[in-house]
């Protein structure tokens, strides 16, 4: 309880916020003087741009019907009381509750109690579309992003929602979730079942191997990475109500949808204190069970706009060999990445997509965090030049896209070295002398050996640096403040199951061959899948993936899955 305890004070000390600079760069330490720093950056924030049609047009313009009418009839259909409970059943219990005060662990514990009253209040919201104002009333508070934090901009901001409404929220989420594979294109990973962002890494991984490795003909090849400055604070309501109309929802569905976007108003929280109200004009919310599956629909209008200059040939897309399918964008969520030919004017031509995706949906590149990688035969005043055009940086090696590098060179071990300080951080933060063994233990498995996992799916680290981390965990978990570290108990013991008398902690490297080997199951299992056509076109065109051989130049990710 003592470790607990003093986590929480911590945290707390960290996410306290005593001072901030303004808009003047000058800082404002007075409560009233941040409260106000806080709400002029928010009332730009959420202050609509007043779009006309014909910024809308361009985008919804490209935007196809995919919704059709069988799912139109499905989503027409009256909820029902059981799908408002398992709506409640998936939530998660102890989630930070909104003004209601309240978890959903509470509407989970008593909802024999109160279960009439909450499914009538829902219901009554899904189907006849009224309900209480109050109960879409929604906490603000700011979580740092960074350790230097003396901007608003700095800050993630967190939606604190009423569990009532989030609980409505995820009922229709839950509707249009099996929906979205048949609307959304391929090229967009996140939030979508059987989807997988490690999809995405893959494929950026393979081409931009080929980048780093073409040396040879006149036309060069450019990977653009771009990142969206709070990406579902700026969406404009008009855009995102005009792409759901476009993608084929019934008016009854987009009126709901509206509904529950529309009739939002917040409050923030400031070191524990409310202040302030906010009656947005354009945003959705994070936090929210229903944003994530909006924001994706209408990111759609961006990668509408990619595929028409594609169609017409302004812009082409970049295959790993020949016989590969070509790739013109990535996305996932609001990380995009986009491969073309390296020509000024395609560059003009994807700055041009970038304007009126902006005009139209409200989004702003966050030019700080985005970068243009060229491929090697691409000359030095023609990289300067595009570079420039679209007032990103040049990316340098290491990179990295969706968390992970997208190149790797010879010296392994220092590139994944980012792991291992990852791992040594978390645990030199935790206070030895407030844990039992059982409590390492706990830890150990939730934390430290889950941070590498998401590496180990696409890459297979060092033996030396999984041991290294092995040593770290094993270091740990016989530590002592008063007495030296004795191991009592080697630690491949350790590894062992409970039942044979060990502690079922994870050997690493058979940890990394296990999810090494998910990945080509997923291959075998989905040969349609982007990711399987590009590594069968380049590493085995005339047999199957078991027959797969290493080939000429492989990348690092196929060097990897082959080993397993």
């Amino acid at each position: 309880m003592a470790f607990f305890h003093a986590k929480a004070s911590h945290r707390r000390k960290i996410n306290h916020i005593d001072r901030i600079r303004d808009e003047t760069d000058c800082w404002c330490d007075e409560p009233a003087s941040i409260q106000g720093v806080i709400q002029r950056y928010f009332h730009t924030i959420f202050t609509s741009t007043r779009l006309t049609r014909e910024e809308l047009n361009e985008v919804i313009d490209t935007v196809p019907t995919r919704v059709t009418s069988k799912m139109n009839r499905k989503l027409l259909e009256d909820y029902s009381a059981e799908e408002v409970k398992a709506a409640l059943i998936q939530m998660f219990s102890f989630k930070s509750p909104g003004p209601d005060g309240m978890p959903p662990v509470f509407f989970q514990r008593f909802c024999n109690i109160i279960r009439s009253a909450t499914t009538t209040t829902v219901l009554q919201l899904l189907d006849d579309h009224t309900f209480n104002p109050s109960l879409n009333f929604t906490h603000i508070v700011l979580i740092p992003k960074c350790q230097k934090h003396d901007i608003v901009a700095h800050f993630r901001l967190i939606s604190l929602c009423n569990v009532i409404f989030k609980l409505a929220s995820k009922t229709i989420a839950n509707q249009l979730k099996p929906l979205l594979d048949h609307i959304i294109s391929l090229s967009q990973s996140a939030f979508i079942p059987g989807r997988l962002i490690t999809d995405n890494v893959l494929v950026a991984f393979e081409l931009n191997h080929f980048l780093k490795n073409k040396k040879r003909g006149k036309e060069g090849h450019v990977a653009v990475k771009l990142d969206m400055s709070k990406a579902y604070d700026r969406i404009e309501w008009n855009f995102l109500e005009d792409m759901l109309c476009k993608l084929g929802f019934n008016n009854r569905v987009v009126s709901l949808i509206m509904l529950c976007v529309r009739s939002l108003t917040y409050s923030f929280m400031l070191n524990g204190m409310q202040f302030g109200f906010v009656k947005p004009e354009r945003g959705i919310r994070q936090g929210d069970p229903l944003s994530p599956y909006l924001f994706i629909q209408c990111a759609e209008g961006f990668t509408c706009l990619l595929q028409a200059k594609e169609h017409n040939g302004d812009i082409r897309g970049v295959a790993a060999v020949r016989r590969a399918p070509k790739v013109s964008h990535l996305l996932f969520a609001d990380d995009t990445l986009i491969f073309c030919q390296a020509t000024k004017e395609a560059m003009e031509c994807i700055q041009g997509i970038l304007e009126k995706y902006k005009r139209a949906s409200g989004q702003l590149i966050n030019l700080d965090e985005s970068s243009i990688f060229f491929s090697s035969n691409t000359a030095h005043e023609d990289r300067m030049e595009m570079a420039t055009l679209l007032s990103v940086s040049i990316d340098s090696m290491p990179a990295k896209y969706l968390g992970l590098l997208y190149f790797v060179g010879r010296n392994k071990r220092e590139l994944f070295s980012y792991v291992r300080t990852r791992v040594w951080q978390q645990v030199s933060g935790w206070k030895e002398k407030m844990l039992s063994q059982a409590g390492k233990e706990i830890l150990i498995k939730s934390i430290v050996q889950s941070i590498q996992s998401y590496c180990m799916s696409c890459f297979e680290l060092p033996d030396s640096l999984l041991r290294e981390i092995e040593s770290i965990a094993t270091n740990f978990f016989w530590s002592n403040m008063e007495r030296n570290k004795i191991h009592s108990v080697a630690w491949d013991k350790m590894c062992i199951s409970k039942k044979e008398g060990g502690l079922d902690f994870r050997k690493m490297e058979m940890f990394n061959v296990a999810m090494l080997a998910k990945q080509g199951w997923r291959i075998i299992s989905n040969p349609n899948l982007l990711i399987s056509c590009i590594l069968k076109a380049r590493y085995y065109p005339d047999n199957d993936f078991l027959h797969g051989k290493i080939g000429y130049n492989p990348s690092f990710t196929w060097r990897s899955i082959l080993a397993t």
